[in-house]
């Protein structure tokens, strides 16, 4: 896995930055029993992408069914 160093970034611009700042801050005091892991960074970002998914696939059929009712709303240019 690659390394990053936050240490140079003043202020994060992402989810990752900030999670490796936090990460970063709390590993100087020595602190070992945070939950600011590599494996909770993943699980997070797997939380994400399944809210995501499934979002998304509640979503396509209302939009089928909203477009069968109203069949005048559907136009080809």
């Amino acid at each position: 896995m690659r390394e990053n160093d936050c240490s140079q970034i003043a202020q994060s611009i992402c989810y990752i930055e900030a999670f490796l700042m936090e990460k970063m801050r709390l590993e100087e005091p020595g602190v070992t029993d945070h939950f600011y892991t590599v494996q909770q960074l993943r699980n997070a970002f797997f939380d994400l992408w399944v809210a995501g998914q499934e979002s998304t696939s509640a979503t396509i059929p209302w939009l089928f069914a909203y477009l069968i009712m109203n069949p005048d709303v559907h136009f080809n240019k």
